[in-house]
């Protein structure tokens, strides 16, 4: 994530309370359990048959009848109504105050900030029209939810359920929602696409208005209304997905149907790092054949942005990175030379340049501040752009640059959001690269953890020793 939240209407801060549909899910799903012994249809199984044909912690079994909720393993999805003479397990659905069904699932919430992420019980609401509830496969640990939790991004309310980068297969869809069916395998965008607005419009979709709520942590249209809650007390929702919640409802612009024989455990990694790094380079840099780049910042982001600069034809890509392993994880992945410092990287590319410095500079660092950009501005030649996409404090203001250094030498400094990639079709162009052997995701993945292991994933990263790390459900 390059940006907490895009150009929109302005932000509403959301009221105490929350909304719910009372819906009803119709059709089978793969998280259906049939037993060998049905009962008749229309006849409740006796308790010795119950004892007979559940196993161990699934729930009654049901015959027939209207949706319910079953369970694959720890997790808990729905089980819709059975054909006759079939049985199924049954975990009993709960039903709020206004009427409306939820399923009960486990994530990873900040309850204060500054804080840290910690395991609890949820409530995920059943999905509305233009909604989809998915049953999560993995999750990236980007540095985004990590400045949630030290509040260096506010967000609207607490406690507040992180994630945003993720991917996992549609155990239900919302009424008259089309476009998807349940067994879809999707990748999150954590920009929404609305098709509609303006910057829609223009094919600038990671500028979608509905941008301006991701942070409110409620529905894109009813700043009252959470799908998430805990003990009845509404949740927070990260860019409206929440990708550290095993189960999660979302938008429908959120998502992005993709081919079942992509691993889902990969492909999670370009709804964010991936296509906020890649497009850097190759949409926002402009990156040609020959250039000189350099790549402040290896971790998620900038090591992407270095897989795009070479895969736009740079001649020299420069990663920069105090810590050792990171710097040769670079050169695996693209950079023709990787230093510890930003003034080494700007004598290396004048040395390349007869002196005139970088065609760009491309700003990822975890926590970027104001003199990062001044040294950009410093390493590049007349005409050069620096690309500003990593996040630090949101309230801190100004950089140490010259005004005389912009006008006199045309120097251009370029924001960045989620790599000025358009979510509904590059990434599918992103998973093609991939599929083709040309854009690498496999070997970015460090380490793997639990949800329970998110705290120590995110201390990993503060120590230098993971590119990415993934939450594998």
């Amino acid at each position: 994530m390059s940006a907490p939240f895009v150009s929109g209407p302005p932000l509403r801060r959301p009221g105490p309370g929350r909304s719910c549909a009372s819906l009803r899910r119709a059709g089978p799903t793969r998280g259906e359990h049939r037993h060998r012994k049905p009962s008749p249809p229309g006849q409740a199984p006796s308790r010795s048959a119950k004892a007979a044909s559940c196993p161990p912690g699934r729930g009654d079994p049901v015959v027939g009848g209207g949706a319910s909720y079953g369970r694959v393993g720890r997790l808990p999805v729905r089980v819709g109504p059975a054909p006759s003479g079939r049985t199924y397990c049954r975990a009993h659905p709960v039903n709020d105050d206004a009427g409306g069904q939820f399923v009960k699932t486990r994530g990873a919430v900040v309850k204060q900030a500054p804080g840290k992420y910690e395991v609890v019980d949820l409530e995920v609401e059943d999905p509305r029209q233009n909604e989809l509830q998915v049953t999560m496969t993995a999750s990236g640990l980007c540095h985004s939810d990590d400045h949630i939790a030290t509040g260096d991004i506010p967000v609207g309310v607490y406690p507040f359920c992180g994630g945003h980068e993720g991917s996992g297969v549609v155990s239900a869809v919302g009424p008259n929602t089309v476009g998807f069916k349940e067994g879809d395998h999707v990748v999150f965008s954590f920009l929404p696409a609305c098709g509609h607005c303006t910057w829609c419009a223009r094919g600038m979709s990671n500028l979608c208005d509905l941008g301006a709520g991701l942070l409110a942590g409620s529905r894109w249209e009813d700043p009252t209304s959470y799908r998430l809650s805990m003990d009845g007390q509404p949740v927070g929702q990260m860019c409206g997905i929440s990708t550290f919640s095993q189960v999660t409802t979302v938008a429908v612009d959120s998502a992005v149907k993709i081919p079942d024989d992509i691993p889902l455990e990969k492909a999670c990694l370009v709804g964010c790092g991936v296509g906020t790094g890649w497009g850097s380079a190759v949409n926002s840099a402009e990156v040609a054949p020959g250039d000189t780049v350099i790549v402040m910042g290896i971790g998620g982001i900038g090591i992407n942005a270095v897989q795009g600069a070479a895969m736009a034809g740079a001649s020299n890509v420069i990663a920069v990175d105090p810590v050792a392993f990171k710097r040769e994880k670079a050169q695996e992945l693209g950079a023709t030379h990787a230093v510890e410092s930003m003034e080494e990287a700007t004598e290396l590319a004048k040395s390349f340049t007869n002196g005139q410095g970088a065609d760009s500079a491309i700003v990822t660092v975890g926590v970027t501040k104001g003199e990062h950009l001044g040294q950009a501005m410093a390493s590049i030649r007349k005409a050069g752009t620096v690309v500003v996409t990593g996040l630090g404090d949101m309230t801190e203001v100004g950089a140490p640059v010259s005004l005389a250094d912009i006008t006199l030498f045309q120097k251009r400094i370029q924001g960045s959001l989620f790599g000025a990639s358009n979510p509904k079709t590059d990434i599918l162009k992103m998973l093609r690269l991939y599929t083709d052997g040309k854009l690498k995701l496999d070997e970015l993945v460090t380490r793997t953890y639990t949800l329970d292991e998110i705290a120590q994933g995110y201390e990993d990263m503060h120590a230098g020793k993971n590119l990415r790390g993934v939450v594998v459900y």
